[in-house]
């Protein structure tokens, strides 16, 4: 018996559950910085003309301040400085993944050698 593809499914019970427990005890917003700190990765991916594998290797998101600035570690400082010039454009597309996820909006992004 063939199975058909993957449709997005509803959140499952426990999920809804999960996330009103999360947003009761207040924790909701962390949440929420966690998943954007996932989407970084997936920010990269979207920019044209840059080497994509140096970026996830030597790049990694690190927080998500209070003010919604996106905090990445970068390894070395020719590269952070590489990164200053793309800024626009990776606030942008991490914007748009944010955005179809219901999340809210990232300020900026501030690098930091680490």
């Amino acid at each position: 018996m063939r199975r058909s593809p993957k449709q997005p499914q509803e959140p499952s019970r426990i999920q809804k559950d999960l996330a009103g427990l999360f947003t009761r005890l207040g924790l909701g917003k962390q949440v929420e910085g966690f998943k954007i700190l996932e989407l970084w990765t997936k920010s990269l991916e979207t920019i044209n003309n840059t080497n994509v594998e140096l970026l996830k290797a030597k790049t990694f998101a690190l927080k998500l301040n209070k003010n919604m600035e996106l905090v990445v570690g970068v390894r070395s400082a020719a590269l952070a400085n590489e990164l200053q010039f793309l800024k626009p454009q990776l606030l942008e597309k991490l914007n748009a993944l944010a955005q179809k996820q219901g999340y809210a909006k990232v300020k900026a992004i501030i690098f930091e050698l680490r």
